[in-house]
């Protein structure tokens, strides 16, 4: 393995991201040394050690000057930001996350998001060895480096577009969804609180009537009855799960699309969700329905196996696996 440590940028004639080079100490020294690494069970076996706690400040500090200073453009600043900060590894646990939302910090500093986060975290799950070959190379400070950061680039910026694919995919199924809830209302006599009501539902799937009374500010008598009648339209149901002894009232179509939003791969379509009617059971043949009729849901569960059972992640079609597990072979 080949330890690659951070160095701080004073003097650096580089135009993209914090200078880096290479440590002049022995792998095993480096990783005895380190506070953290990446990849293994322990430090000696680690993919990655982090550099020593004492040099973590002047890196950071290198980080933030850059973050604040560059003239790259947001997207290419936000992928250095984010590879930079992870090869720092500044806390035990965590890094990742944290990493994260600085991509998430600067874009929303450029003005290129205002509300929400784009998933990125299902798109860098979704091609894990990728990720991990990329940063490696991005830390690797020999003779291509510049070809290792254009590369390590060039992916970022494929997980940012994926990720923001897959959140306009979720928001157009999700308006589909409360404009079939609204198309319900048509017929249902009622005041306007229900459909300030349905409102509070779309942000808050999982709600009590003491919750609904205070966001309507109306009383828990009026609240009862509005959740009554959003249940006799199929937008809510009694809570289920951990909350099945409590007064809650959920969403089940809306917690669905959230849990298909997590689960879904890069090539995954959009749910269209099944309002039970007459007709009966959905079929793959309605999934052209527009109009708020019956549509297949996700019932089926992926079955590969896991240390702690058959993957129970949720699948458009029997048969199929989730983003976790790979194609299964027909063969």
């Amino acid at each position: 393995m080949r330890s690659t440590y951070w160095a701080p940028a004073s003097g650096s004639t580089s135009t993209c991201g914090p200078s880096t080079r290479r440590s002049s100490r022995g792998t095993r020294r480096a990783i005895a040394a380190s506070r953290s690494g990446s990849g293994g069970t322990n430090k000696l076996n680690a993919d990655y050690a982090a550099p020593p706690g004492a040099a973590v400040h002047a890196y950071v500090e290198d980080l933030l000057t850059y973050a604040n200073t560059s003239g790259d453009l947001p997207l290419v600043l936000a992928a250095v930001v984010h590879a930079q900060f992870e090869t720092i590894h500044p806390f035990e646990d965590g890094n990742g996350r944290v990493g994260r939302a600085l991509v998430h910090g600067v874009l929303r500093r450029a003005g290129l998001i205002d509300d929400g986060v784009i998933p990125l975290s299902t798109a860098l799950r979704n091609d894990v060895p990728g990720y991990v070959e990329a940063l490696t190379q991005y830390r690797y400070t020999g003779d291509d480096r510049l070809a290792a950061l254009n590369d390590y680039v060039s992916r970022f910026l494929a997980y940012v577009e994926s990720a923001t694919v897959a959140a306009g995919t979720f928001a157009d199924a999700a308006i589909a969804l409360l404009d079939r809830w609204r198309g319900a209302l048509d017929g249902v006599r009622g005041d306007a609180s229900l459909h300030r009501a349905l409102d509070v539902v779309a942000e808050n799937p999982v709600v009590s009537t003491t919750f609904l009374a205070g966001q309507l500010e109306v009383s828990p008598r009026r609240a009862q009855q509005l959740v009554h009648q959003l249940q006799n339209i199929d937008v809510l149901t009694p809570a289920t799960g951990k909350y099945r002894r409590t007064p809650l009232y959920q969403a089940d179509d809306l917690l669905t699309l959230l849990s298909f939003g997590a689960e879904a791969g890069p090539r995954t379509r959009a749910p269209l969700l099944e309002r039970p009617d007459a007709r009966g059971p959905a079929t793959t043949e309605d999934s052209s329905d527009t109009n708020g009729t019956v549509a297949p849901v996700l019932v089926h569960r992926c079955g590969e196996p896991t240390p702690k059972g058959p993957c129970r992640n949720r699948v458009p079609e029997a048969g199929q696996t989730c983003w976790r597990h790979p194609v299964r072979s027909t063969a």
